[in-house]
């Protein structure tokens, strides 16, 4: 596994602190890039949160990355994973699903069986919170100034500031993503195998390719199952309002939905 970072052992070893210090050091500048467009990949193996004390004054964000090294970011971590889960087939109230399905009460995973992020603090938008991808973290340490991971080729990254229980919000991000995980591969299952190579299913001239390529272009599968589960909220609504006698509003209809859209993994 190769990584675009420092190969030199005094630099394979990350925190706050040591990121404070070498940020003008002549050796890391081959490594670092500036990039305030930056998103969130399976290639992310940690985000600091500088938001409280922006590095330099404007850089709120350190990203480590396997093959973009280490990125500067004037975007807030919270951001970064925000615009992550836009338009996700899993997304937000999947997450929120799987954690009260266990019985958790606090978010700190952003679960997706083979890849991992974990909040230290979990999704609360008061406590900026350091985020690391556990998918590439092989150990971890908890240490009197906060808790250390290890991956592979001997770099390490501390979290100097972590909450008490750690380890068990850890257990819990790790067991969340054991469900995501299970649920993922039934939904992927669903769609099955290739039974007949050549069956009708795979001849393109059969495809109605104006229609696909609008539907496409309009729809991701999220945004397909939210304005489905819209129109039949409608519906029940009406019907619900004409069994009752009841008034209904399209007005209060669009602020309930409004409102129920805003339910955020992150607080």
């Amino acid at each position: 596994m190769n990584f675009a970072l420092p190969p030199s052992e005094e630099c394979k070893h990350f925190s706050k602190k040591l990121i404070c210090q070498r940020y003008q050091d002549q050796a890391w500048h081959e490594f670092v890039t500036i990039d305030s467009h930056y998103r969130i990949q399976p290639t992310t193996m940690l985000v600091y949160d500088f938001s409280q004390r922006p590095l330099n004054g404007s850089i709120n964000s350190v990203i480590i990355d396997q093959t973009a090294g280490i990125v500067l970011s004037s975007a807030r971590a919270r951001r970064l994973f925000m615009n992550f889960m836009k338009n996700r087939v899993f997304n937000s109230y999947f997450q929120v699903g799987c954690r009260q399905a266990l019985g958790y009460r606090h978010n700190h995973a952003l679960s997706f069986g083979n890849l991992c992020f974990m909040s230290a603090f979990g999704q609360r938008s008061a406590v900026p919170s350091d985020w690391v991808g556990l998918h590439y973290m092989q150990d971890y340490q908890l240490l009197s100034n906060g808790c250390q991971f290890r991956c592979p080729n001997g770099y390490t990254f501390l979290l100097d500031s972590v909450p008490r229980h750690f380890s068990k919000a850890l257990g819990e991000v790790i067991t969340h993503n054991c469900l995501a995980g299970t649920l993922i591969e039934q939904a992927i299952t669903e769609s099955g195998k290739r039974v007949v190579g050549n069956s009708l299913l795979y001849r393109d001239d059969y495809v109605q390719t104006d229609e696909l390529h609008e539907a496409a272009s309009q729809y991701t599968a999220s945004k397909l199952v939210r304005t489905t589960a819209a129109k039949s909220l409608e519906i029940y609504g009406r019907n619900f309002s004409r069994e009752h006698g009841l008034p209904w509003s399209a007005q209060a209809h669009y602020l309930a939905q409004q409102a129920a859209m805003r339910t955020r993994l992150f607080h």
